[in-house]
């Protein structure tokens, strides 16, 4: 990237205010848009996390006879088709991919399958099966886990900030709720369970609660700053993904990768989120191939997104720019190609 200057010109009226630590969220208040069965979509895993600003990408984990672990989702019968069997090590060096990355925290959510029908059902040990190909293919201390969470965090989800400044970039998720009730235990990884009473029972290996539709348990519902990762999945149309948000959910999980309702504020912008004038008006979504075309959006979407108090990144192609905008948020402005001149009026 040819990085050169940010010009402000003439009038330009612009506030910078660092957001206090105090002020800020934690990871767990943020709207992070996600994909349900992301190994089985058009688009591959890194176009995704890179192109349609997903931040959390599913993977159906399932073991055979003695061989590796697939990525696969068994069908049902005739009316749900199985999908095409991949390598894990495969799935995850598409995730390794990514060229954004060591600029976010991304999250991989296995789901551990048993369908006798799939031949998924030599599992064993789940713990012992998954660990090692996190541990061998990622680099060392990328993982956020689970031990850190209880330890440094004292059970508590952090800011994002603090994530990066450790250089944590990864968070892995395992639900095995399909499975017959051993619920996997491991200092690497996070497991998941459907509420809160439930995670209470396994503690303390449980800190991510996963619903369908974003259906609240009776008497139970996010909150920020706590224990818990709440996942609403099934997410299909644009209420289900402002109902998802408005119930505090944090990990918003759709088939819809290119749905237009999965971009934009709330949900957490790209990082960095990109800005060109001649972008396609149809696609403005913030990434590198599909940027929005004004400053006055690039910065309406980051101070409508919950505060997140890491240092968020405008990466703007070069060109005048003759806007009025008041940036209340952290935020680093990068020229990425030219020179580029902020013109008020």
């Amino acid at each position: 990237m040819n990085t050169r200057s940010v010009v402000w010109a003439a009038v330009v009226v612009c506030g910078l205010f660092p957001v206090s630590r105090a002020a800020a969220q934690s990871f767990n208040a943020l709207r992070l848009k996600s994909v349900h069965n992301a190994f089985d979509k058009h688009q591959s895993l890194t176009e995704q996390i890179d192109d349609y600003n997903v931040w959390c990408v599913e993977l159906d984990l399932c073991k055979k006879d003695n061989g590796p672990i697939i990525v696969y989702h068994p069908g049902f019968w005739f009316i749900e088709p199985s999908s095409p069997e991949t390598l894990l090590t495969d799935e995850l060096l598409e995730i390794l991919k990514s060229g954004t990355w060591k600029k976010r925290v991304i999250v991989i959510y296995c789901d551990i399958k048993h369908e006798v029908v799939g031949g998924c059902n030599n599992w064993g040990d789940v713990a012992q099966q998954v660990e090692p190909y996190f541990v061998s293919m990622f680099p060392a201390g990328s993982l956020y886990t689970r031990a850190d969470f209880e330890t440094t965090d004292s059970g508590k989800w952090p800011q994002m900030s603090s994530l990066l400044e450790r250089g944590h970039h990864f968070v892995i998720i395992v639900d095995d709720s399909s499975g017959i009730g051993q619920y996997p235990k491991s200092d690497l990884f996070f497991t998941a369970a459907q509420s809160i009473g439930e995670a209470k029972s396994l503690a303390p290996w449980v800190a991510v609660i996963n619903r369908e539709d974003a259906e609240l348990p009776f008497g139970e519902s996010p909150l920020i700053g706590d224990r818990y990762l709440w996942r609403a999945y099934g997410i299909d149309s644009p209420y289900e993904w402002n109902l998802a948000v408005a119930r505090g959910f944090s990990l918003l999980a759709t088939d819809h990768v290119e749905a237009w309702w999965t971009f934009g504020p709330p949900s957490e912008p790209p990082m960095p989120l990109y800005v060109r004038h001649d972008g396609d008006d149809a696609w403005e979504w913030g990434t590198n191939p599909y940027p929005v075309e004004t400053l006055t959006e690039a910065v309406n979407w980051l101070v409508s997104a919950p505060a997140g108090s890491y240092m968020r990144q405008l990466s703007i192609a070069p060109g005048l720019y003759q806007e009025n905008i008041l940036i209340t948020t952290r935020v680093e402005l990068v020229a990425d190609g030219g020179d580029v001149t902020i013109v008020g009026f």
